[in-house]
């Protein structure tokens, strides 16, 4: 049994207030009136079919409104694609579907000098404009001798024109007139790879890159190599050019700018050559400081001319001469 007070009579029902203060439509009996107060039963009670509908229409758009809001958020926050910055500060980037902003990482100590947490929510342009200016400014990116290193990864597939947008963003920013600059693709796996040993994806591909064209050079590495040291090399340079990377990707060089700073890092390297000379007191020893030079190139710097024999033999071999001269004499 309920109870209720009468506020409100129409000609099929009336409407009660319950003691729980809800409103009811119960049937209307026999001396009703206004503020009287009555008892009636469940089934008395009169359902209204509009208010049921309403009330199951409201929660199905609420419900669908939370489910939308959820997926938006989940594609705003899913990692698409990764593009990694290497100069000598290695920084990873993180885009979301739209290409903004939604991670970043310094993967190397000078990294974390030129990353800003209000990156955070940018489009891809912004940051890595911003990235590659705090590098200038902080003297990591030569002003006219800068080598930039850019290696994308596409996490999902429908995140493909990353490569384009980069493409454009330096072929006609004023910011990037002075540097070389190489895009590059690297696979999930080539990326999990690189997280693995803590290093960046982009070095990870040169170091690859580097095995297949100047195995030489690579057998003789011991740890990731620096985007300058890649592209100082003539040899590295010239055969890249030809490398299915190169032709999937995009380089932009200044040919003359490069010839200039590679002779100018020779210059460097043989003035160092002298100076370990100097230092070992060697300065009355005739060294042919260019093939010094492609020694510490090719990474065959400190092996012997003739590294199947040794000094001991050497020596041997000008005892037999001498022996052989006296015995020229006394015939």
């Amino acid at each position: 049994m309920n109870k209720g007070v009468i506020v409100k009579i129409k000609d099929k029902y009336c409407v009660v207030m319950t003691q729980g203060m809800n409103t009811k439509k119960i049937v209307k009996k026999d001396d009703c009136r206004v503020g009287k107060e009555v008892y009636f039963l469940t089934e008395d009670v009169i359902s209204s079919v509009k208010t049921d509908w309403m009330r199951y229409a409201i929660a199905a758009v609420l419900m669908l409104a939370v489910s939308v809001g959820a997926y938006a958020y989940q594609l705003q926050n899913t990692v698409y694609s990764v593009v990694a910055l290497d100069i000598n500060p290695s920084v990873e980037i993180e885009l979301n579907r739209n290409d903004k902003v939604i991670g970043l990482e310094a993967i190397n100590v000078d990294g974390e000098d030129i990353i800003d947490e209000n990156m955070i929510g940018k489009p891809i342009e912004y940051v890595l404009n911003q990235l590659v200016s705090n590098a200038k400014f902080l003297e990591y990116l030569a002003v006219d001798d800068g080598k930039i290193l850019l290696t994308t990864v596409e996490k999902k597939n429908d995140n493909d024109n990353i490569d384009k947008k980069l493409a454009e963003l330096i072929e006609n920013n004023e910011l990037y007139k002075d540097v070389d600059v190489v895009i590059l693709q690297a696979t999930n796996e080539e990326h999990e790879e690189a997280e693995a040993k803590g290093v960046s994806v982009g070095l990870q591909k040169l170091t690859k890159i580097e095995k297949e064209i100047n195995p030489v050079a690579a057998e003789n590495r011991t740890e990731v190599m620096s985007v300058k040291e890649f592209f100082y090399s003539l040899e590295n340079l010239e055969q890249f050019q030809n490398t299915e990377e190169a032709k999937n990707g995009h380089v932009k060089m200044n040919k003359e700018i490069m010839k200039a700073a590679i002779a100018a890092h020779k210059e460097a390297m043989k003035e160092e050559i002298e100076a370990r000379k100097a230092e070992n007191g060697n300065n009355n020893e005739d060294v042919d400081l260019e093939t010094d030079q492609e020694d510490v190139d090719n990474g065959n710097k400190g092996k012997p001319e003739n590294p199947g024999k040794s000094n001991e033999n050497r020596d041997n071999d000008d005892e037999d001469e001498d022996e052989d001269d006296e015995e020229e004499e006394e015939d």
